[in-house]
């Protein structure tokens, strides 16, 4: 990815602390209480409830963050049977 660094294609971003403690705080909440985690198949509703309450800041295009999260074509709820702690899903952002 290096040679990528002086050109439009290269892109790196940070979520803000703000927004990281946010999410971090809600998917607390939001996650099973037995295995401490988020099913795949809740994905849509746990961005859904977050957004409600707050602005989702992570530097993505709409399109891309849909690409995520929409039933009809978001890989995270694609993942069948599949569990998500935060450090896992916050590396997919």
């Amino acid at each position: 990815m290096d040679e990528h660094q002086d050109s439009r294609l290269y892109f790196s971003h940070k979520i803000d602390d703000g927004t990281n403690a946010l999410l971090s705080e809600f998917f607390d909440r939001f996650k099973d209480r037995k295995t401490f985690t988020v099913h795949s198949s809740k994905m849509t509703k746990f961005h859904g409830e977050f957004s409600k309450r707050w602005e989702f800041r992570v530097p993505l295009h709409p399109k891309n963050t849909a690409q995520l999260i929409h039933p009809f074509y978001g890989y995270l709820a694609s993942f069948k049977h599949e569990e998500f702690t935060y450090d896992r899903l916050y590396s997919h952002y």
